[in-house]
This record gives structure tokens, sequence and C-alpha cells, in this order.
């Protein structure tokens, strides 16, 4: 009979840890392995694990970032199948029970839906939204053509053993947040992606995560430089499977919309590593261009108003960061705030 192992990485997030613990621990089918990392925490994490230490391993080490705890634990597990569990989210009562009686021998992974929650527990939302259904089966040539299939975060994921073997250990370098990133894109090599439409745990949205949730919410420096960088990982990892398969990549999206209006952001406010010149600004807005058309070739519409965003964000970026705040209703004014103030700009 196969074995289930849930793996929580966490770091600093005590306020949440025990619920998420409680939730990995009291499932209709226990998982055969329940394995906690704390990667370096300063809070008063390691004080709460403590108090499960009958029941879980705990594995305390030097903070490394998302990828180190990640490869740490599966090397500390020996289950069939493997869930990554970030601390600050947690897992409904019959997710492993589910995840058994779903689960098929071509899969590499299996994704399900996920209640969106906020810092006090509370539903908002669901991901991915009413009516949107999961990808599924063989998602490969739609992730090489496209650029994504729609992979979901890191808590809403169970992988084979066999397959994470393949790919991992994660690179440490590069990937000290967002590390579900390298599994989501490499994981496609090596079988089937399953589908679970039932809502098997709940995805916290709070100040510090911003990944996808597909707003802006309160960003910092940090927060809007991490973003960036993923896309850019994101978009190195395509082309090299893309090259892996000896496709060309030059025509493949391979920077979300989204992505494209974060890295003219963090490249016109001086929050990225180049030096700010006008040639990389308009590569970013051409590229943003590109995608806009590639995705929306017969709405026009969508097309001028993309062209609208572009001149807003490459001529006046304070006047494009109010109206993308503007734009999403839980979005607190002082994001716009601390942003331009670490960015050295008066608003």
């Amino acid at each position: 009979m196969m074995k289930i192992s849930v793996i929580i990485n966490n770091y600093n997030y005590g306020r949440y840890l025990r619920q998420c613990l409680e939730s990995a621990l009291n499932q209709t089918h226990p998982f055969d392995e329940v394995i906690l990392v704390d990667d370096g925490s300063t809070d008063d994490s390691r004080s709460i694990a403590a108090n499960y230490s009958a029941q879980i391993t705990i594995i305390n080490q030097e903070n490394g970032g998302q990828a180190s705890a990640m490869n740490t634990g599966f090397q500390g597990s020996s289950s069939d199948l493997i869930l990554f569990l970030d601390a600050d989210d947690f897992l409904h009562p019959s997710a492993a029970e589910q995840i058994m009686q779903a689960w098929q021998p071509a899969y590499a992974k299996m994704q399900f839906r996920l209640t969106q929650v906020d810092e006090q527990s509370r539903t908002t939302g669901e991901l991915p939204s009413p009516g949107q259904r999961l990808p599924a089966s063989d998602v490969r040539e739609q992730l090489l053509t496209q650029g994504r299939y729609g992979s979901m975060p890191t808590s809403a994921n169970v992988f084979s053993r066999q397959a994470l073997e393949r790919i991992m250990p994660i690179p440490e370098r590069g990937y000290r947040t967002s590390a579900d990133l390298f599994l989501s894109i490499l994981i496609t090599r090596h079988g089937e992606i399953g589908a679970l439409e039932q809502a098997l745990g709940s995805y916290r949205v709070h100040s510090q995560n911003c990944f996808h949730t597909g707003a802006l919410i309160t960003l910092d420096h940090r927060q809007l430089t991490n973003r960036v960088q993923s896309h850019l990982r994101r978009s190195e990892l395509l082309a090299q499977e893309n090259a892996r398969e000896g496709r060309q990549p030059t025509s493949l999206p391979l920077v979300s919309i989204p992505g494209w209006i974060d890295r003219m952001i963090a490249h016109r406010l001086g929050l990225d590593e180049q030096t700010g010149d006008n040639a990389t600004m308009t590569q970013l807005s051409n590229g943003l261009h590109q995608t806009i058309n590639s995705r929306y070739p017969n709405k026009p519409l969508y097309r001028l108003c993309g062209a609208l965003m572009r001149l807003v964000l490459q001529h006046f970026p304070l006047a494009a960061i109010r109206l993308l705040g503007s734009l999403e209703r839980r979005v607190p004014y002082q994001w716009k705030s601390n942003l331009l103030q670490r960015a050295g700009i008066q608003f």
C-alpha cells in the first residue's frame, strides 16, 4: 500500500504554525510521516513545534530559504507520495484520504483546489476562481508553447516520489522563494498531472505573501524584487526546457502579463539589477506588447488597453502604480507609500 508524507517548511510563521500542524495531524487518513523543517526561525516557532515532538519529525536548520527547507524535508522522508505544505497554510481534514483515493500510477503530480483565507482564517475566495477547472493529463505541450499550465501554489500539490527523485534537489541559489516554480515546470517531464476539483486545503493571503493572488498587495522593495526574480527564473527554466526538446523559444511568451508589469515598475523605480536605461525599458515594453497580442489576437479592445498601459508604465510609472492600486479592492493605500518610499521617491 502506498504511503504519504507531508513536509512542512516554516520560517517565522509561528502565529500560523499550530493551525498548520493540527491540520496535518488530524486527518481522516493519517499521514505516514509529518515532517517539519524549521528554516532558522527567530520567532516562537521552535517552542511551538517542540510541543508536537512526540507526533512529528522536527528538523531544525540554519536559514537557507524555501528550496533548502524542501530539499532537507525530502531527504528526510520515505513515502511514495509527498505533499509540501507551507506553514502559513493548512489542510482540510479529508485531504490525505481524498488524495490516496484519487491518485493514479501515471501521475507525476496531482493538484487540488484551495480556499483562500485571510490572516484570521476567514474565507475570502477560492483558487482557482469558481468555474475555472484545473488543468489535467499531459500539460507539457501547453507549458512549452504557452509558458504556463495553471499550476497551483505549493500547498495544493502532491508529488510522486519517483518523479521527484529525478528532478531534486532544487537549486538553492536563486530559489530562496518560489521553489515550487522549479518543481511545477520540471515535473511535467515525468508523467501526467492529475486534478482534484475539491478544495483540500486553505491558502492564506497576508502581508508577507503575494505570488499567487494576482494582486499587488502590500508590496515593498523585497517582495517586488522577489516577484521579478520569480518571473525571470520562470523564463530561464522554460527556455531550458524548450532547448532540451530541440525547440526554439523565441516566439514563446515566457513571461506573463503581470510579470511584464512587475518588471517594468521595478525597473522604472530602480528596484531591479539593471541600470534603469531607456533601452531596457523599451525591451520590457515590447515584451508586454508581444505577450498581449499573442494572448488576445482577436480582441482589439484588450490590445488597445494594453497599449495604453504600456505607455503609462513606460513614461508615467507613478500614475501606473496609482491605477493598479485603485483596481484592487483590498489594497491599502499604505502599500503604494511604502513601495515608493523604499525606492527613494516621494509620493
